[in-house]
């Protein structure tokens, strides 16, 4: 026996059942697609349940009654149904719970593809944006490094010729002083010829003392600094070279794991040099 209703009503009237029960935010709301098994779990139980409630709901009335959406519904009218039409229905009811099923594993893949698509451009961007904030760190380090090392030079370069005009200046002073005091001497000669006296003697070599110790005091002022900057330049060199010695010697008896402990220990023991007295280091070099 054929239906008296369609196929299409009867999917339609168990489509809109199956939403008000089981709508798609019930499905995929608070999904955690971490494991594909559990998935699927979920969709075919969720899936089984909207057929059998179609199912259910539509088996409690005849397909023959006019009176379809009337709940009180006689026994009679269930019994009045054919093996026939139970079959038709059962393989309808199949097949709409199989495409469900499909349509809602389609969906969820979908979704899941999706998510992995934006975690991979989120990484990726996340990558991109790291490299490039190294890349501007890397930039700020090095024309730090430089500017350093401009200030550094600018510095020595400053003192230098602070030196050098100071020492052209004293030059110049004592040129001029002598000339002054020569032509001083120059005309008092000419004026008191006669009049020269062991006083005015004194004088002269009283002045030409204090200009001489003026000059002495400057000139060993010099002398020291100049030594001073000697002193700490080969002190830094020599212990780059005591440095350098010891790595090669450690770098031809030991391998990689001893070399990173004796140039550590290498480092410490030149620290400890620093920190002793003169007296000590006398000492040890002797």
């Amino acid at each position: 026996m054929i239906l008296n209703t369609p196929a299409k009503e009867i999917f339609k009237n168990n489509k809109t059942n199956c939403t008000q029960n089981h709508t798609k935010d019930e499905i995929i709301q608070e999904e955690d697609l971490s494991s594909e098994g559990a998935a699927a779990r979920r969709i075919n139980s969720v899936c089984a349940r909207a057929a059998s409630t179609m199912i259910s709901t539509n088996f409690k009335f005849n397909f023959n009654d006019p009176h379809l959406d009337d709940p009180n519904i006689s026994i009679q009218s269930v019994r009045s149904v054919t093996f026939e039409q139970w079959c038709k229905k059962k393989e309808i009811m199949q097949r709409l719970k199989d495409k469900l099923i499909q349509d809602e594993k389609m969906k969820i893949l979908e979704q899941k593809k999706m998510k992995n698509d934006f975690n991979e451009t989120k990484q990726f961007n996340n990558w991109k944006c790291f490299k490039e904030w190294c890349k501007t760190k890397d930039r700020q380090a090095r024309t730090k490094k430089k500017k350093q090392k401009k200030q550094k030079l600018e510095k020595k370069l400053f003192k230098l010729q602070k030196q050098e005009n100071a020492s052209r200046g004293f030059r110049e002073w004592l040129k001029e002083s002598l000339k002054e005091s020569k032509r001083a001497q120059h005309t008092k000669k000419r004026k008191k010829p006669k009049k020269s006296t062991e006083e005015e003697e004194a004088q002269k070599k009283i002045q030409n003392s204090i200009c001489y110790k003026e000059w002495k005091m400057k000139k060993i002022r010099e002398e020291r600094k100049e030594k001073r900057e000697k002193k700490i330049k080969s002190q830094h060199d020599k212990e780059q070279l005591m440095f350098l010695k010891q790595q090669r010697r450690l770098i031809n008896r030991a391998g990689d794991v001893m070399l990173a402990y004796s140039l550590n220990k290498s480092i410490r023991d030149l620290e400890n040099i620093r920190r002793r007295p003169k007296s000590a280091r006398n000492g040890l070099r002797r």
